[in-house]
């Protein structure tokens, strides 16, 4: 009975784990999009500013 308790637990704590892992993976893939669009936003910028130099 304990051995299935320990189980049990074990594998909640790598449920839990993988889920977490979940979650950081979901965050960095934000922050990648965050960070293109902030890339895109400096670029149009620069573009503007070229275009009215021209």
């Amino acid at each position: 009975m304990l051995v299935l308790i320990r189980k049990r637990r074990e594998v909640q704590s790598v449920v839990s784990a993988l889920q977490v892992a979940a979650i950081i993976q979901k965050c960095g893939e934000y922050k990648l999009r965050i960070q293109d669009l902030g890339s895109l936003a400096i670029n149009s910028e620069k573009r503007l500013k070229d275009e009215k130099k021209i």
